[in-house]
């Protein structure tokens, strides 16, 4: 394709995790760890567009959780956890911080996911729930360990 996609990547990017699992099943996936011509993974996108299905299917297919976006993609050096926040997916990123991605890591522009999800207004394409940022901030927060004792219980 123009995008130099696999058709896996095709189907983890729409979120069509019937036809990825289906891929799976005959050994078809490639590596899911290629970046396409864009610069990003299946995980990438997969995060990005909010398919929590196939972001555990790549991971349990070993993607790495923390393949960074090459230098020539538009939003450089984002790991998944980048994607999943900058558009609010919060069951995402939780995933993610389960396989040990790094909730410090910074892009090719020095920022972290927090940031992003702090930043990134509005929300045209990530999770439309009311409560998605704040959400979203609060995993994040949580997963750097700096919530305090109050924040806890509310």
């Amino acid at each position: 394709s123009d995008v130099g996609s696999t058709a896996f990547s095709v189907c983890a990017t729409n979120g069509n995790v019937e036809a990825a699992r289906a891929f799976c099943d005959i050994d078809k996936t490639g590596d899911v760890n290629t970046l396409n011509s864009l610069g990003a993974a299946s995980l990438h996108n997969a995060a990005e567009n909010g398919h929590l299905e196939v972001v555990q299917l790549l991971l349990h297919r070993r993607a790495v959780v923390d393949v960074r976006k090459s230098p020539h993609s538009s939003t450089a050096g984002r790991t998944a956890l980048h994607c999943a926040s900058a558009n609010c997916h919060v069951q995402i990123c939780k995933v993610l911080l389960e396989h040990k991605a790094s909730v410090c890591a910074t892009d090719a522009k020095g920022a972290t996911p927090f940031q992003l999800a702090a930043n990134e207004l509005p929300l045209v394409i990530g999770s439309q729930a009311s409560t998605a940022r704040s959400d979203t901030l609060r995993c994040l927060r949580e997963a750097e360990g700096i919530l305090d004792n109050e924040d806890r219980l509310q």
